[in-house]
């Protein structure tokens, strides 16, 4: 399957010896200090799914991903099979500086958006950068019905122009086989 890419660097910033900064850079370009707050990743209603790179940067050589469990959900538990998350190239190397998740996107997008809390685990000597909770915002996958609640007024209207074209050519039909029997009469 074939996913648009993204790429999120994060980087250590010096801290205190138990508060690391983290700066985020995502979208490509726009980066910030993250605390205490989590950084969201947005990903689109109707999109696909999307590849992310999670990549550290900067020079900070003592912090590297979790190489079994670079990633966990709700700061407990490794994405499972069935999930929206699947962790490419498990277990990482040693040292390894980038993890890619892949994320499917594929939520119903009629209950909003699904925001999906995750942590990043790091192996390393830098107590300070031990762990990042970014947050996957989902816009899912819209799924178009005609029963119940969920058809858009463009499904509606839609119908409701179908069904007027067809009665249109049926009575269209009707007039031209009313003619030819006038026509034969004659």
């Amino acid at each position: 399957m074939s996913c648009t890419p993204k790429t999120v660097t994060i980087t250590p910033v010096n801290a205190t010896p138990t508060t690391g900064p983290w700066l985020f850079e995502y979208p490509a370009g726009h980066s910030y200090n993250v605390k205490a707050s989590f950084p969201v990743i947005d990903l689109p209603r109707d999109t696909g799914c999307y590849d992310i790179t999670f990549k550290i940067g900067g020079s900070n050589s003592l912090i590297a991903f979790n190489q079994t469990s670079p990633i966990l959900i709700n700061g407990s538990a490794p994405p499972g099979p069935g999930g929206q998350i699947i962790p490419q190239g498990l277990p990482l190397g040693p040292n390894a500086k980038q993890l890619v998740v892949q994320d499917l996107n594929s939520n119903d997008a009629a209950s909003g958006p699904l925001e999906l809390n995750y942590t990043l685990q790091f192996t390393n000597t830098d107590i300070a950068h031990r762990t990042l909770d970014p947050v996957i915002k989902n816009g899912g996958k819209t799924t178009r019905t005609l029963v119940g609640s969920h058809a858009s007024r463009v499904d509606v209207a839609n119908l409701a122009i179908g069904i007027a074209v067809f009665i249109t050519l049926v009575f269209v039909a009707y007039q031209l086989v009313k003619i030819r029997r006038e026509l034969a009469r004659r």
